[in-house]
């Protein structure tokens, strides 16, 4: 299994790098997840014309366009349960707690964004958290996107895909 995890694109329209990415590695993903602050309408579009596509609104998303975009979701995907949203309103100081305290016990992965800086930490056996950072305006220089490979929960492989 192969996700794509992006957030903070903040764009108005799909760039060429964004167009790039979608048609050459997006569209091999088994689903592909957005961690809100699209901030258009547009990219939602472009992004949800992925066959598996989850997004949650973040607080750059303003309009009539995200009357249907949920602040926090809970999907699965095969055996995976997946727990995201973007994190305007984390406690930073203790964010594991923070954040493992909106989803279910038994959720796999907790996808966030809003800090445009990645983060990646296994926090129990089959639990773990990743901000995939900022596709477009890093605060730690790179900006990107993350994919997970895995076979099975226990054994995935987080790579960190570096935007120019």
């Amino acid at each position: 299994m192969q996700l794509a995890v992006l957030s903070d694109t903040h764009l108005s329209y799909p760039n060429d790098t964004m167009e790039t990415e979608f048609n050459n590695n997006f569209l091999r993903m088994d689903a592909l997840f957005h961690c809100g602050d699209y901030t258009s309408e547009t990219i939602w579009a472009y992004l949800n014309s992925h066959p598996k596509f989850f997004g949650v609104a973040g607080n750059m998303d303003f309009g009539y366009w995200t009357q249907n975009l949920n602040y926090q979701l809970t999907v699965r995907v095969g055996d995976i349960k997946i727990g995201m949203l973007h994190g305007y309103d984390l406690d930073f100081s203790d964010i594991e707690r923070d954040i493992t305290s909106r989803f279910p016990e038994d959720v796999n992965f907790i996808f966030f964004g809003h800090t445009h800086r990645r983060f990646f930490k296994k926090i129990a056996e089959e639990k773990y958290i990743l901000n995939p950072g900022s596709f477009t305006f890093s605060k730690d220089d790179k900006k990107g996107y993350a994919i997970i490979k895995f076979s099975d929960i226990r054994n995935i492989e987080v790579k960190w895909i570096d935007l120019s």
